[in-house]
């Protein structure tokens, strides 16, 4: 019965395995989840190495613009202008594991099959809703509490039984992107992340390209469902109370790692397990370039 084990189908757990690989394996898997922690919303810039929870990623935030003036062809430039420079911490605060088994392959090789990868792969999907509740926290938090700029996460409270339609889904968007627009933030990295709900509105509403419209399927990695003025449109339920956020991958930074792997063999049990420890962090270091909507009390 041993030798018919089937590691291509069920993956090499003991012996011969090797955490690195299950590790990246599994980072793949969580990063085809996430979404309002994904790299098309969040930025990744200043992941670097992290090692545990605890770690603090530094982030240099300048708080000076450099002044422009005019060029003179006589007298030249006049003295340098010192940029003023200032560190911004990115902790680590989170940590999530996985841990799962599964009984002895010789009893149950006949009726299963691929039982550790979809294992991992359920990992992956709970580890990126985790990660993403937690991302939707930290921008609930901005929303209240101005950065050492003074500057805050703007908040649009939608009345979808406004005169006119100025509370309808798509409507909300505009003045959402007007906002973006007033605060200078560039057009090129600019999504929307909405709730389930808002997604059923703008299947209503001719304006919004669903995905399968430019020929990309009903539903892409990630939650991706359409796009509107330029903007990709991505669905998640992990939106507490608000409706959508719109912004630009400038404004929320989130760095993570798959720690630790490891497989043994629990005490009471005839199984091989599996354990994992995914650390993470996040905060919004650019409030000015988000927009949060919530809906009318």
């Amino acid at each position: 019965m041993a030798n018919a084990f089937n590691a291509t189908a069920h993956g090499v757990v003991n012996p011969g395995f090797v955490p690195e690989i299950y590790s990246a394996k599994l980072q793949i898997k969580l990063e085809g989840s996430l979404v309002l922690a994904s790299a098309l919303v969040a930025n990744r810039d200043f992941e670097g190495d992290i090692r545990d929870a605890g770690d603090t990623v530094k982030i240099p935030m300048e708080i000076l613009d450099p002044t422009i003036t005019p060029y003179h062809l006589q007298t030249g430039l006049g003295t340098p202008q010192e940029l003023t420079l200032k560190d911004t911490d990115l902790k680590i605060t989170e940590a999530d594991s996985f841990n799962f088994r599964v009984e002895d392959i010789a009893q149950v090789q006949n009726k299963v099959k691929g039982l550790v990868a979809k294992g991992q792969e359920r990992a992956a999907r709970k580890l990126a809703e985790a990660a993403d509740v937690f991302v939707s926290g930290v921008i609930t938090t901005a929303v209240a509490t101005a950065d050492s700029r003074g500057k805050k996460v703007t908040q649009i409270v939608r009345d979808p039984a406004a005169v006119g339609g100025a509370g309808k889904a798509y409507e909300t968007i505009v003045a959402a992107n007007l906002v973006l627009d007033t605060n200078d933030v560039p057009s090129q990295g600019r999504y929307i992340v909405v709730s389930p709900k808002i997604y059923s509105e703008l299947l209503l509403d001719e304006r919004f390209i669903s995905a399968d419209k430019y020929g990309a399927g009903s539903v892409i990695t990630n939650g991706e469902v359409g796009r509107i003025l330029g903007m990709t449109v991505y669905m998640t339920t992990v939106m507490y109370t608000r409706e959508m956020v719109i912004g630009h991958q400038m404004a929320v930074t989130f760095a993570n790692q798959i720690v630790k792997t490891e497989s043994y063999r629990p005490e009471k049990y005839f199984s091989d397990a599996v354990k994992g420890l995914h650390v993470y962090g996040a905060r919004v270091i650019r409030p000015e370039a988000l927009v949060t909507v919530i809906p009318k009390p």
